[in-house]
């Protein structure tokens, strides 16, 4: 009984971590998406505003 036990800590030890790296990992292409939608939009204001320049 002891070592389901213990076998079961490490399995959920190692549930909840690999659920906390999935987390993060969602968050940092959250970020990256966000990041790369805002560089564009501003690209393409950018270029539109240079646009008439030309």
């Amino acid at each position: 009984m002891l070592r389901i036990r213990k076998a079961l800590d490490r399995w959920y030890d190692w549930y909840l971590n690999g659920s906390i790296w999935h987390l993060l990992l969602g968050l940092l292409v959250q970020v990256a998406l966000i990041g790369v939608s805002c560089v564009l939009v501003i690209f393409i204001v950018y270029f539109i505003g240079l646009w008439p320049v030309r």
